[in-house]
């Protein structure tokens, strides 16, 4: 059971059959963008943190690391990178610029995203952030969604759903 802790400014909206780019960074980084932009004002990129959980996690890049070892080779660097599950976070975090707190729960579930919203609302009202992203990673009929929340310090929160593909 799913609990509506925050109040949202609108229904979430959604965006079907987003084209922008394979990746999951390239994917996380337009939803957070897409999101973020229609801010006024737009957030000190010092105030945002960011909150990644889900049940999708980076199997393939974690399969041909796993396989390159096994044959001795040695593993790009950028593979290695990719088959983290928080690497994507972390590097939509570092090109945005995004100097808030982060986290990433390598799980899904009612029970994750309700700690990520508590912990979201906790960083606001405590003042570590401004807004945080809340970013819910699941698959959608075989392709992949990511459902954004942002938590707001003032004024109400947005939720807007991107399936890609």
């Amino acid at each position: 059971m799913s609990i509506n802790l925050l109040p949202t400014e609108r229904a979430a909206i959604h965006h079907e059959g987003v084209e922008c780019g394979e990746t999951l960074a390239d994917q996380l980084r337009y939803a957070i963008t897409a999101t973020l932009g229609p801010l006024n004002p737009q957030p000190d990129v010092q105030e945002v943190g960011a909150i990644c959980f889900g049940d999708v996690q980076p199997t393939a890049a974690a399969k041909k690391v796993q396989e390159t070892f096994a044959e001795k080779a040695r593993v790009s660097p950028i593979d290695f990178v990719n088959a983290n599950p928080g690497a994507s976070l972390s590097i939509v975090c570092t090109e945005l610029q995004l100097r808030g707190p982060t986290l990433h729960f390598l799980m899904g579930g009612d029970a994750v995203r309700e700690t990520a919203l508590i912990l979201a609302f906790r960083w606001t009202t405590e003042e570590s952030a401004e807004v945080v992203v809340v970013a819910e990673i699941t698959m959608v009929n075989g392709r992949r969604a990511l459902d954004i929340t942002l938590v707001r310090r003032r004024g109400h929160n947005i939720r807007e759903v991107f399936i890609y593909g």
